[in-house]
């Protein structure tokens, strides 16, 4: 149904979501959100969540912007040319 990759690092109190997938068939049912719910009542003493997502990925960006995330940069891929969306939730 999906899966999540965190990297955390307790003694800053940060974490950063490398990846996060739910099967296409299984998008538009909470379990988006029910997943941040977990990550965030999982990492407690994380003050600071970061992540990044493709330009094009539109509803990537509404989503963690709708859960208290803000763009903190850009990325262009040297190889590929490719924006990769930078951001950020703080307590």
């Amino acid at each position: 149904m999906g899966g999540m990759i965190v990297f955390s690092s307790p003694e800053a109190g940060e974490c950063h979501l490398g990846r996060i997938f739910i099967d296409p068939l299984h998008q538009n049912h909470g379990y988006g959100q029910e997943s941040f719910r977990f990550l965030f009542q999982t990492y407690p003493a994380a003050r600071k969540w970061t992540l990044d997502t493709p330009s094009w990925a539109l509803r990537n960006h509404y989503f963690y912007e709708k859960l208290g995330f803000i763009r903190t940069g850009k990325i262009t891929g040297e190889v590929n040319g490719e924006v990769i969306i930078e951001y950020e939730r703080v307590k």
